[in-house]
Order: C-alpha cells, then structure tokens, then sequence
C-alpha cells in the first residue's frame, strides 16, 4: 500500500489530533503529542536511513517504538529517575540518528 499524497497524512493526523483534543481536552492533546515525539519519532528518523516509503516507516516505526523505547526506559530507570531516563533514551535516539545519518550520506 502507497500512500504518495502527504495532504492525506496530513489530514489524519489534524483528526487524530482534534479527536484526542475533544474527548480528553488538553491531557488527550498533550499525550498524543508527546507520544509522537518520543515514542514515534526517533524510530522514524532512524527508519528514513533506510529504503522505506512512508507509509513503512510509520507503521514500522509505531510498532518498534512500542517495544524498544519503553525497554530502554524501563531498564535505565531501574538505575536513575524515570524522568531522567525518558530524555536519555531520547537524546541517545536522536543521537544515534545523527550519527548514523552522517555515516550513510
């Protein structure tokens, strides 16, 4: 499946976003924001080094976030604080990404 237009990506995610708005007002919208950016979006960096079309990124991208980050999370928060351990694991994604990126091209 091919989804070449982004204005339909686009679209889904301004009703995803204005349902989380409605039913569960500002902690839906915030929890749907901050689970895009640090759940989703270093797996989908890091998935763009490779030679996938958008829709695969974002599927793949959801489904290893849900294993690996929380894994990650989990593990280094057993040693330091929780909220240390969230901006680690996302600074160590992003980190990874840059590097990586900088390899590839």
């Amino acid at each position: 499946m091919k989804i070449g237009n982004k204005t339909i990506l686009l679209f889904v995610g301004i009703v995803y976003l204005i349902f989380f708005s409605l039913f569960f007002s500002l902690t839906g919208l915030r929890f749907i924001l901050g689970f895009l950016a640090i759940f989703i979006l270093p797996i989908y960096l890091l998935l763009g080094l490779f030679n996938f079309e958008q829709f695969e990124r974002l599927t793949y991208s959801f489904f290893l976030s849900i294993g690996i980050v929380p894994t990650l999370i989990y593990y280094l928060g057993i040693m330091i604080s929780f909220r240390i351990a969230i901006v680690v694991v996302f600074a160590t994604l992003v980190t990874a990404w840059v590097f990586l990126r900088k390899i590839v091209y």
